[in-house]
């Protein structure tokens, strides 16, 4: 088991924000949610 300290984590989006098409719409909107979001469209050809 890994620890990580509390300031470099940041907060996930629940599974039903999983590739959202308007990234305005996820619960936590922080670079790691959005470059997430991106790479899931982008593998299910979902890119527009």
């Amino acid at each position: 088991i890994k620890q990580f300290k509390k300031e470099q984590v940041q907060q996930t989006n629940p599974p039903k924000f999983e590739k959202a098409e308007d990234l305005s719409d996820l619960t936590y909107l922080n670079e790691g949610s959005v470059l997430h979001n991106l790479k899931q469209r982008y593998y299910a050809k979902l890119i527009y």
